[in-house]
């Protein structure tokens, strides 16, 4: 036989798992792969760096950036969120996005976009910082305050638009309320003139893995920037739940 690397051999096993298994804890990984958890760890840590694994919401791991074509928890709820999203796009005649968390950034992963003359363009492929997005937001509300921490450890807050959260104190206090409400905002924090309302889409345990979201120009949606939820905000929220229901009936199978 020829002579192995046995990190090399661990590092892939942990890549099939992943592949496998949507999101997997140390312990399980550590088990799995018949090492200690330390070295499962460390293992963990650099596959990490290289960008091949992330840590998701809730301290498990899944596959990041470099294996995303093959993340299969992804994967399956782009595949069956399309024709909802079309939908979705002709009922609130709005463009809609689905994005995911990458660390301290909303990654769009795919969009319909409206139709409407005045429109927000679709954002696939961009990476604003997930504090400034409605999807980022909705999908950070589901960490524990130790993991925020770790992720925001500085107390400042990159600024997008006069509107971004700075303060990493007062986006804490915004993503406890997104927990309790279900659902968050972006009026004009990461574009001027842009609002979108998100809600997380969950896998049939719980755990969130994407985000749905639809963006409208601020100026029909909410033009004064008002705290409470305008009836055209609240008209998107409603047409947003009962698709986020569909696809989350559609992730079950």
């Amino acid at each position: 036989m020829a002579e192995t690397l046995q990190s090399v051999t661990h590092a892939l096993r942990a890549l099939k798992l992943l592949r496998r298994n949507p999101s997997m804890g140390v312990s399980d990984l550590a088990s799995e792969l018949g090492v200690g958890v330390s070295t499962a760890h460390r293992l963990l840590a650099t596959l990490v760096n290289e960008g091949f694994v992330r840590q998701s919401l809730g301290r498990k791991y899944e596959l990041g950036s470099e294996m995303l074509g093959t993340s299969s928890a992804i994967e399956h709820c782009a595949e069956v969120s399309a024709p909802v999203m079309r939908r979705l796009r002709d009922a609130s005649g709005e463009t809609v996005h689905l994005s995911i968390v990458r660390g301290t950034e909303t990654f769009f992963l795919s969009a319909v976009e409206s139709n409407a003359a005045v429109r927000v363009m679709t954002r696939v492929g961009e990476k604003p910082p997930a504090h400034s997005t409605a999807a980022g937001k909705v999908l950070l509300a589901s960490l524990s305050r130790s993991h925020f921490e770790e992720l925001y450890s500085a107390p400042n807050l990159a600024r997008k638009t006069e509107h971004t959260i700075e303060d990493r104190a007062v986006l804490w206090r915004e993503l406890q309320h997104v927990a309790e409400s279900g659902f968050a905002t972006n009026r004009a924090e990461s574009e001027i003139d842009m609002c979108a309302i998100a809600v997380a889409l969950r896998r049939p345990e719980g755990n969130p893995v994407c985000a749905l979201s639809l963006a409208a120009p601020l100026s029909r949606i909410n033009p004064t920037r008002q705290e409470n939820v305008t009836d055209d905000e609240a008209r998107l929220l409603e047409y947003l739940r009962a698709s986020a229901a569909k696809i989350e009936e559609l992730l079950a199978y």
